[in-house]
């Protein structure tokens, strides 16, 4: 699929009371189908293409999903952040 590479990205940002920030990057990097395919998730789900898994987002299983996603990695790394902080 030539040029039909695409990613999701999601930046959360951690505003401390001393007024400094942190923040937290997730990508999820697949390509653009020529149809779309599957019933599950929205919005580009359908048409992104997960080449680890061979489907496209809205084909996966949602827990699958919610495992491998840009939200996901960037919410981790939040979470080890704050555990870090207070440890």
């Amino acid at each position: 699929m030539e040029k039909r590479g695409a990613a999701f990205k999601c930046v959360l940002v951690l505003c401390n009371t001393d007024g400094t920030s942190e923040s937290f990057e997730g990508t999820l990097r697949g390509q653009i189908s020529m149809n779309p395919a599957g019933n599950e998730g929205f919005g580009y789900d359908p048409v992104f293409i997960v080449p680890e898994f061979g489907c496209t987002v809205a084909e996966l299983n949602p827990d699958v999903k919610n495992r491998i996603s840009h939200r996901a990695e960037a919410f981790n790394k939040l979470k080890k952040s704050l555990q870090r902080s207070i440890n």
